[in-house]
C-alpha cells in the first residue's frame, strides 16, 4: 500500500470534526510530495502522521520538527512564583527577541536598514549609531540581491568602521532559499540548530519564501501561516527574526495599516516596524509597535558617508519653531500646554498652539489629556524603553 493510500485510510478512520478538517487539509494542501505532506499535516493532525522508512528517507522528519507537547495548565499564583528570564534584546530598546515584520515602500532603504542591523549585531557594534547590540552570529537571506550588489553595499558600510569589518566573519549571507512548501522552514531550523551563537535572522523578503496561496484559501489564515513558523522558531531559540515586507499604495492614518496584506501578518508578528520616507529626502520615520516594546516613532537620518541609517535627535522635516518646541518638551519630559511651551521659547501662544496642533495631526505629538501635548514614547533619537515584564 502506498503512503498516499495509508493516509487516506487513516483519514477515513477519524471521526467528527477533526476527520472532516483533516480530509479537507489533505485534499487542499499545496505540497506535492506525499511524505512531506503527511509530515506537515501531521503537526496539526497527529493521527495523519505516517512515518516512512528512516533509512530510506532520512531527511523527511528532522528532529527539530517533532510535534510539540501540550502546554501544562498553571494557575496565576504559581505563574507569579516562576523565575522567568526577561526579554532579550538584539538591539537595545529597538529589536527584541521574537518575530519582527519590517515594512516599507520599495526602494526607500529597508534593505539598507536591515543590513545595518545585521552588521552591527555581527560585530557587537552600535546599531543606528547609538543603540547597543547583543553580539552573535547572523544569517541574512538577501533574496532580492546578488553577491556583487551585497559586496558593494558592505564595502561602503564598513569602509570607515574597522569593528564592522572584523564582525563580518559572524554575518552569513545567501541569495536564494527554498520556499515554505519546499523545505525552506526546515532548512532554516537546521541552520540555527547547527549555529547556536545565532542572534539574528533576516528574511528579505517574505514574498520570496512564502508558499503559493490556493485560490480558495482563507487570506487571513494564509498570511498568518506564512509568518507563524518564524515566530515559533524565534521563540524556540530565543533569537530575533526580521522579515521584510511591502506596504500598500493606499495611505492610512495609522502607519501600521499601511502593511500590505490582511491583519493575519500583524497578528503573527511580535513586533511591527514601518519605514516611511519622502522621495528625495535624507530623513525618514521608523514607527514601532509590539508586544515587548512601547509604541514609538524613531527619526532616522541617512548618513551619506557611512551609507547607513542613523537615529536622529529630532523628528524629520522640522522648522525652527518645531525644533524649539521639541527641545523644550524633551527637556521637560512632561506633558505641556501650548501656553507653557510658548512661554518657554518666548513666542506667541497663538502661533505655538497652531503649530502644536499641526504637529499632533502629523503624529509628531500626542494628547495624553485635554489641552496637553507630549512627545511620543521614546524621545526622538533616544533608545526606547521596553515594556516591563511582570
Amino acid at each position: 500500500m502506498s503512503e498516499n493510500d495509508k493516509l487516506l485510510v487513516q483519514i477515513q478512520q477519524i471521526d467528527g470534526r477533526e476527520g472532516r478538517e483533516a480530509a479537507t487539509a489533505w485534499a487542499t494542501a499545496n505540497i506535492s510530495d506525499v511524505n512531506r505532506r503527511s509530515f506537515i499535516l501531521g503537526l496539526q493532525y497527529p493521527k495523519l502522521r505516517v512515518v516512512p522508512d528512516k533509512a530510506a528517507e532520512p531527511d523527511i522528519f528532522p528532529d527539530a520538527f517533532v510535534p510539540p507537547k501540550r502546554s501544562k495548565i498553571i494557575d496565576g499564583f504559581k505563574l507569579m512564583g516562576l523565575e522567568i528570564a526577561p526579554t532579550k534584546w538584539m538591539v537595545d530598546g529597538v529589536l527584541p527577541e521574537g518575530l519582527s515584520l519590517l515594512a516599507g515602500k520599495p526602494k526607500i532603504g529597508k534593505s539598507w536598514l536591515a543590513l545595518g542591523l545585521a552588521l552591527a549585531v555581527g560585530a557587537g557594534d552600535m546599531a543606528l549609531g547609538m543603540a547597543p547590540t547583543e553580539q552573535g552570529d547572523v544569517l541574512y537571506l538577501a533574496l532580492e540581491d546578488n553577491r556583487r550588489r551585497l559586496k558593494s553595499r558592505i564595502a561602503k558600510m564598513t569602509a570607515a568602521n574597522a569593528a564592522l569589518r572584523e564582525g563580518l566573519k559572524h554575518v552569513n549571507f545567501v541569495t536564494d532559499w527554498e520556499t515554505h512548501d519546499r523545505g525552506g522552514i526546515e532548512r532554516l531550523d537546521e541552520w540555527i540548530a547547527a549555529n547556536p551563537a545565532t542572534r539574528l535572522v533576516i528574511v528579505d523578503t517574505l514574498q520570496r519564501v512564502r508558499a503559493p496561496v490556493g485560490r480558495n484559501a482563507n487570506p487571513y489564515a494564509a498570511d498568518y501561516q506564512s509568518l507563524q513558523p518564524y515566530a515559533q522558531m524565534a521563540a524556540k531559540y530565543g533569537i530575533a527574526i526580521v522579515v521584510l515586507h511591502h506596504v500598500r499604495k493606499m495611505e492610512a492614518d495609522d502607519p501600521f495599516d499601511l502593511i500590505s496584506g490582511t491583519n493575519g501578518l500583524k497578528a503573527a508578528a511580535d513586533t511591527l516596524f514601518v519605514l516611511r520616507r519622502r522621495v528625495g529626502s535624507l530623513d525618514a520615520t521608523l514607527d514601532l509597535q509590539g508586544r515587548d516594546i512601547e509604541e514609538a516613532k524613531l527619526a532616522l537620518l541617512w548618513n551619506v558617508d557611512a551609507c547607513a541609517w542613523l537615529m536622529s535627535t529630532e523628528p524629520p522635516g522640522l522648522t525652527a519653531e518645531r525644533r524649539a518646541i521639541v527641545a523644550v518638551m524633551g527637556e521637560s519630559g512632561l506633558e505641556m500646554t501650548p501656553t507653557q511651551v510658548a512661554k518657554a521659547i518666548n513666542a506667541s501662544a497663538d502661533s505655538v498652539g497652531r503649530t502644536m496642533r499641526r504637529m499632533f495631526d502629523g503624529d509628531f505629538l500626542f494628547k495624553p489629556s485635554y489641552g496637553h501635548y507630549a512627545l511620543p514614547g521614546g524621545l526622538y533619537g533616544g533608545v526606547i524603553a521596553a515594556k516591563t515584564d511582570t
